[in-house]
């Protein structure tokens, strides 16, 4: 499986997307971590051991950095800068302290600005949250128990392609979406059939 590791501001639902997929997704909120040697390593070791699809860490410039030194790509997602009192709310409704609160505010612009300009800026978010850009894990959406139609499944997943400005694999997706329904294959279950 090939980890992706996902960059999310503060507050684009980082916790929301891993408590959906909890064998898949791991949410490395850096507060855990008592420096930024260990976070940034432990970043690394989870992706090249490749047990999860998706990574979730924060954007701190340091963390990113480090990131980037050593050559570990990561896809950055961040608010457009005119959701400030979108995100105010979501923060004091799931709890944050006014201190949080108070430090984002005061540096919204200046750190968006600055996140605006790293080279691996995936999505800027106008509404939504992670779970609306990126796809469940692959293996939950081919898990044969799933109902919802092969051809529903990979439109989910172009769709999501489309989002994080992949046409071209989208577009694949498509044309694999067409050509298992020409040939018969309209469920997980008889895909799995097929490929066993």
């Amino acid at each position: 499986m090939k980890t992706l590791i996902i960059a999310g501001f503060p507050g684009v639902g980082k916790t929301k997307f891993a408590k959906q997929y909890p064998d898949q997704i791991i949410d490395m909120d850096s507060t855990y971590w008592d420096s930024l040697e260990k976070y940034v390593n432990t970043i690394i070791y989870k992706y090249e051991n490749g047990k999860y699809q998706y990574i979730l860490i924060s954007t701190h410039p340091e963390v990113l950095s480090r990131l980037r030194e050593a050559d570990v790509p990561y896809d950055l997602v961040i608010p457009n800068k005119n959701q400030l009192e979108n995100y105010v709310k979501r923060y004091n409704t799931r709890g944050d302290s006014d201190d949080f609160i108070n430090l984002i505010i005061k540096n919204w612009d200046s750190w968006l600005d600055e996140l605006n300009k790293d080279d691996q800026l995936a999505v800027t978010m106008s509404t939504g949250y992670l779970t609306d850009v990126y796809v469940a894990p692959i293996t939950e959406l081919l898990d044969p128990a799933t109902k919802d139609p092969l051809d529903r499944l990979l439109d989910k997943i172009a769709s999501a392609l489309v989002l994080v400005g992949n046409k071209d694999s989208a577009r694949t997706i498509m044309c694999l979406r067409q050509t298992l329904l020409d040939g018969g294959i309209k469920t997980v279950e008889q895909l799995n059939r097929r490929l066993t």
